[in-house]
């Protein structure tokens, strides 16, 4: 049997791998297995995500003895590797993983795309874009042949390629917020949504390094996404200088404050970023999300609030909270699926 995914597939940088659970929980792997059995099954898939390819594992017994992290391999090997396939490449392949990881690497791909097409137009450099369209092409076709209803497959940035048809990626509206990794029955929202009701005021700034644990480093990095933010709001069509309705911020008033409010909302920036293969919250994120604010009636303050607060329009720290990011994000989606 042939590899389920390229040869070139490396989520490395991906790091959440999308789960199923009812999928997980009604397969005979996980109905039939032991405690041992399943931890050691559950284990091979989340090593095999960062595997290169993704979702492949050597034909190794030591090897997979070492990954599984079992202490009774040879006992409890049979039922661990259900579902995996030996193929001509010399590496064991699981369909569920490659599906969720040719999905992944195909936003990748896209974001590659819209990247090198934006920095050619912006610096006038060449860029060509056929090597990353050819393998658009043979991710959805492996895509479409492990699982042809998946979402993925009816992305417009990759359909287009598909069928031959231009457009220009370089002025991809949702290059960064349209970042997902998905399943069959839903989208990125599912990790966003569970980053939402974890604690996102005690998350790291953004990408601090785990090996940068000083504070003065975290703040640093919180001090700097900040006035990104600041800078991305003023800048933005919101705000009464740019033609817009909103109040400009002030970004030498209430640093602490202003810090504070993004801070809250950084586990959900980050992890759109990071599913685009982004190690950092780029500043273009915030351009990007505050120009999608600015299409919504609402939340440009175009449309006033409910009965008893007509006049009441958002403000930098209404676009801050988590569940305005998450709203904004999941409008981009559907827009962007439509």
């Amino acid at each position: 049997m042939e590899p389920l995914v390229p040869a070139d597939v490396d989520l490395r940088d991906f790091a959440f791998m999308p789960v199923d659970v009812q999928r997980l929980l009604t397969s005979e792997t996980w109905i039939l297995g032991s405690g041992d059995e399943r931890a050691a099954a559950m284990t091979l898939w989340l090593v095999s995500w960062h595997q290169v390819p993704a979702a492949s594992l050597p034909d190794n017994d030591k090897m997979l003895s070492h990954l599984s992290q079992s202490k009774n391999w040879a006992r409890i090997k049979e039922h661990a590797l259900r579902g995996w396939v030996l193929a001509t490449d010399g590496r064991y392949y699981h369909p569920v993983v490659a599906e969720k990881a040719l999905e992944a690497w195909l936003e990748k791909l896209a974001q590659r795309l819209s990247g090198g097409a934006g920095n050619a137009k912006r610096w006038g450099v060449e860029f060509d874009p056929t090597p990353i369209e050819d393998a658009i092409r043979e991710s959805r076709a492996l895509l479409s042949a492990l699982n042809p209803q998946s979402r993925s497959l009816s992305r417009k940035r990759t359909a287009a390629i598909a069928t031959g048809k231009k457009r220009d990626s370089g002025g991809d509206r949702g290059a960064i917020l349209m970042g997902s990794q998905e399943t069959e029955t839903g989208t990125g929202k599912e990790e966003l949504k569970s980053s939402l009701r974890s604690d996102s005021s005690s998350a790291a700034p953004d990408d601090a390094p785990p090996d940068a644990g000083k504070s003065g480093d975290k703040a640093q990095r919180l001090a700097e996404v900040t006035e990104e933010a600041i800078a991305a709001w003023n800048a933005s069509k919101l705000v009464k200088p740019n033609g817009g309705l909103l109040a400009t911020v002030n970004a030498a008033v209430g640093r602490e404050n202003r810090r504070n409010q993004v801070k809250r909302c950084i586990a959900i920036a980050r992890d759109i970023c990071r599913e685009q293969g982004h190690q950092r919250i780029p500043p273009e994120f915030w351009a990007e999300y505050f120009a999608a604010a600015g299409k919504d009636d609402f939340h440009s303050g175009r449309q006033g609030g409910g009965r008893g607060h007509e006049n009441w329009t958002p403000d930098f720290e209404y676009m801050t909270q988590p569940k305005t990011m998450l709203k904004l994000f999941e409008r981009v989606e559907s827009e962007e699926t439509a």
